[in-house]
């Protein structure tokens, strides 16, 4: 077994430190209890006291804990193997990095503009073979076919027309180069046993300037060896004049030619739309909004894509459901645990109110024999569920005496199951009040029971609260335990409530608070986003900074690639070297 994220396993430090916590924090708490109760009248004076709830609710907690950091820390056990497939296509970026390139006539300049075409470029391709081949009076392969994407845009960071000693301008060259390379890709990449290979493509970038006139011949070979040829053409016509710059990017003024006149580079889209047509392809302008680069992925989404290559991958099994699960049931067995003794009967009496109706602690409550009778009939018409006739005997009671506490708290229980809720209250209250403090009657109790039983209904809790309080005020007055016990209960209950409520409301105030500072974050984002917006674009100059060139996801195929491009590079030149002869000195066309 290992596991994937074994840095979490640190935190399993905190688990027993938390646990002795938990038990100092009880011990602490029995003995501020034992300072003004003694031990042996624990279990007397609070019943309900469980001395070993909290640490039984302790081990549940910090034994889930225990098993969501093991599932943090993703154990793994079991290997399978799992093979894919590479597919996609083979791109070569055949790139202008003469000294014209450098004409800022294109912000920030040509040579600028054209790497961040290709960046976007890559940034659209997925599973594809991409190479780099920058060329100015010669060429060269800077990168071989890879799917190492970012080791390509590196290389083409680091380019600059420095890295081209013959300065000049033939795409030819570029394009043979870039030939030849597809050729010797193909045959790496092309799958055993088969003679499918993958679509190639070429995108040529440039100013059009061709001092050698030999890229129409190398667009048609291109073309009947079924290769795709884009091109996109950086500059304006107007053109500029060539900065001369040292290797720290200070200028030291503009080319001039044999004659001491300043060169003007000049764009020249026709000869690039010549290629493109030549080799069957497509051209585009460089554009402000480089929307050619999605037609160029348009255009590439339709070619073949063969798979190139097969990876296999030994997986290790993740495993971190079953802990997971653990701690999720030790979660809830947690919060199943109560912290006082409890029974049946205590969650059955917090239901509902005390329905006892009264007949009159004397006659002189209720007045005559005849409405003592009258009374009666409303009380044994309300315990038949005859609820219209119960009401208009206390009510015709109630009028000859409208002071009496027990015909408001019957008038109370009848509205009450009427749903009158307010009138309830308000019954419950007179008789509540009209009790006389100095003679014992559990009639206020039982009164102030369900005026809270009442406002609970209501939603009221801070009124139900005070209400059930007055309850065990009276209760204790008539020493009614059984009252007073039930009274605690339903308050228990009601506090456990209206936290509970509390904390939602503050929840939904913070979420709206949370809300009204995302809108404002997103209206703080907009107005940045249009203070920056404007008629151009503008790029890292990476030719004019020094560069360490690194890559860190160069594998050891893309390597050996690298190593044979070069090889093959140093033979051709060396070849060419013999049968051309060294290039005559002073090009007067070095640009």
């Amino acid at each position: 077994m290992k596991f994937a994220a074994s840095q979490w396993l640190w935190l399993l430090l905190m688990i027993p430190i938390g646990y002795l916590i938990a038990f100092l924090s009880d011990r602490a708490r029995q003995q501020r209890l034992s300072s003004f109760i003694h031990r042996s009248l624990w279990s007397a004076l609070i019943p309900e006291l469980d001395l070993g709830a909290r640490l039984r609710k302790a081990r549940f907690w910090w034994g889930a804990a225990l098993f969501a950091v093991i599932a943090l820390a993703r154990p793994q056990w079991g290997i399978h193997q799992e093979v894919t497939h590479v597919a996609g296509l083979d791109i070569l970026v055949v790139l202008d990095i003469s000294n014209s390139m450098d004409v800022e006539d294109v912000l920030p300049s040509r040579l600028n503009k054209a790497k961040h075409l290709v960046h976007k470029f890559v940034d659209g391709l997925h599973g594809d073979r991409m190479g780099v081949v920058p060329f100015a009076a010669t060429s060269y392969v800077a990168c071989p076919l890879t799917t190492d994407l970012e080791y390509a845009l590196e290389t083409i960071d680091v380019l600059t027309p420095r890295a081209i000693v013959n300065q000049g301008t033939d795409i030819g060259r570029g394009l043979e180069i870039a030939l030849g390379s597809l050729s010797r890709g193909a045959e790496e990449g092309a799958p055993v046993g088969s003679e499918k290979v993958a679509s190639q493509a070429i995108l040529l970038i440039s100013d059009g300037e061709d001092h050698e006139e030999q890229a129409i011949e190398l667009a048609k070979k291109a073309r009947s060896a079924g290769i795709n040829l884009f091109v996109i053409g950086v500059g304006t016509e107007k053109g500029g004049p060539i900065p001369i710059r040292d290797s720290t990017g200070n200028l030291h003024g503009y080319k001039r030619d044999p004659n001491g006149q300043g060169v003007v580079s000049t764009f020249k889209p026709s000869a690039l739309m010549e290629i493109a047509s030549a080799g069957g392809g497509r051209y585009w302008n460089a554009s402000l909004s480089e929307s050619e680069v999605d037609e160029i992925h348009r255009e590439l989404g339709g070619l073949n894509r063969t798979d190139y290559a097969e990876r296999r991958q030994i997986t290790h099994e993740e495993r971190y459901q079953w802990p997971l699960a653990i701690a999720l049931l030790f979660f809830l067995l947690e919060l199943t645990l109560p912290l006082r003794k409890t029974s049946l009967s205590i969650s059955r009496t917090s239901v509902g109110m005390v329905a006892v109706l009264f007949l009159g602690t004397q006659m002189g409550c209720i007045g005559s024999a005849d409405h003592y009778q009258e009374n009666e009939k409303g009380i044994q018409a309300f315990n038949e569920g005859r609820l219209d006739e119960a009401k208009q005997h206390f009510s015709s009671v109630q009028a000859k005496n409208p002071s009496a506490p027990e015909l408001f708290y019957n008038q109370a229980l009848v509205q009450e199951k009427e749903g009158d809720v307010d009138g309830a209250i308000r019954s419950f209250s007179e008789a509540a009040k009209g009790v006389k403090k100095d003679q014992p009657s559990e009639l206020d109790g039982r009164a102030f029971f369900n005026l809270g039983a009442t406002y609970a209904k209501k939603g009221d809790l801070p009124n139900a609260v005070q209400s059930y309080l007055g309850a065990i005020e009276a209760a204790q007055r008539n020493h009614d335990t059984a009252l007073e016990q039930d009274t605690r209960k339903n308050l228990e209950l009601l506090v456990t409530q209206l936290e509970q409520q509390q904390k939602e409301e503050q929840q939904q105030q913070q979420e709206e608070k949370d809300g009204e500072n995302e809108e404002k974050e997103k209206k703080e984002d907009n107005g940045q986003k249009k203070k920056k917006s404007g008629p151009t674009k503008n790029y890292k100059d990476l030719s004019r900074q020094p560069r360490k060139f690194q890559s860190q996801k160069l594998t050891n195929d893309a390597a050996e690639r690298v190593m044979a491009e070069l090889k093959s590079r140093e033979r051709d030149l060396q070849g060419r070297s013999r049968k051309q002869g060294p290039k005559p000195e002073g090009n007067s066309r070095d640009w």
